[in-house]
């Protein structure tokens, strides 16, 4: 990972627990639909992206026209915040991968939400190409790792995959393994980008922590991809591409684990009051908030902090939660 050197999993068990919200104002906004294509020119059969970028609608957008040229493969939709002349406008996304129905020139909206109109995009849609180009067996790689290589059982491991490319893959399928016999959080999930600052590499990345369930040799299923390469208009080829299994020799929780085991990097135990307690006077009510803190591994995993009974006090727990946290170290 270029960034992050090593991610650890923060987890803490907190008798209180105060949370506050903050909000932003948005002032209004102006009204428009924009369509953005990633190419002008494909071959019939490779999937094209179109992005649509919308603010201040009162109405859905129709996609009835786009439907009736191109096959919605998949789409995906966010928003973000943007200032314009000086007013803040929250910006809804959408971002469609499409594959035309047919060759020639695919014309693309306008498309319309109540009486808001787009822009019109076009792309030129070529016969298939011949896959007369064979690519080189490093043209698109696996790369696959765990950290550490071994483990204890609950013992958190990094897994990271890499699919590394050297050119554009139309009709993309991707299986990875189903990671069954381990718990899971995932860090980066489904990331694209270019491998290095020259961008003559693409990457899809996912990093994934997981904690073995079950001591004994523990299997992680093949990595499984294919597609088509894009070198050139003319270049293009199919490939396959499928990892070996990996299997992990889990170790058992050590024998004077007296019932529980915490294979944490470290642990910390910390409590505050809402007024000292050395200043109680009988009838009084205080609040004792404690707290354990540890390193790499799960909010589950955390035993709950044992309170000593005390015939001078009357206690009574008011709440406990349990929460998981990503940061960098």
């Amino acid at each position: 990972m270029n960034t992050i050197d090593r991610m650890r999993t923060v987890l803490a068990v907190a008798w209180i627990i105060t949370l506050t919200f903050s909000s932003t104002a948005l002032g209004e906004t102006d009204v428009y639909i924009k369509l953005e294509l990633d190419s002008r020119e494909v071959f019939s059969g490779d999937t094209i992206v179109l992005d649509v970028e919308s603010t201040g609608l009162l109405d859905p957008i129709d996609f009835s026209l786009l439907e009736e040229t191109a096959t919605v493969l998949r789409e995906s939709t966010g928003t973000r915040i943007a200032v314009i002349d000086g007013k803040v406008q929250e910006i809804a996304l959408r971002r469609m991968d499409l594959e035309p129905k047919q060759s020639g020139v695919l014309v693309i909206g306008p498309l319309k939400a109540g009486g808001i109109v787009s822009n019109t995009v076009n792309i030129t849609v070529l016969d298939a190409a011949r896959p007369d180009w064979i690519p080189n067996p490093t043209d698109a790689q696996i790369v696959a790792s765990l950290t550490p290589s071994n483990a204890a059982v609950n013992q958190q491991i990094l897994f990271k995959i890499e699919l590394l490319h050297r050119y554009p893959i139309n009709r993309e399928s991707i299986i990875l393994p189903d990671l069954k016999g381990f718990s899971k959080r995932e860090l980066i999930e489904n990331r694209r980008t270019f491998k290095d600052d020259n961008k003559d590499w693409f990457r899809t990345e996912w990093q994934t922590l997981i904690y073995p369930r079950q001591s004994g040799t523990q299997q992680i299923g093949a990595i499984e991809w294919s597609g088509t390469l894009a070198k050139s208009n003319v270049e293009r080829a199919d490939f396959s591409r499928r990892s070996e299994p990996v299997e992990i020799t889990v170790q058992g929780a050590p024998a004077d684990s007296n019932g529980w085991w915490l294979p944490a990097k470290s642990v910390e135990l910390s409590e505050s009051w809402s007024s000292p307690p050395t200043e109680l006077r009988a009838g009084d009510e205080l609040e004792r908030r404690i707290t354990v803190q540890a390193t790499d591994v799960l909010a589950g995993q955390i035993p709950t902090p044992a309170v000593p009974e005390s015939h001078a006090l009357v206690q009574t727990l008011i709440t406990s939660t349990r929460q998981e946290t990503l940061a960098a170290q």
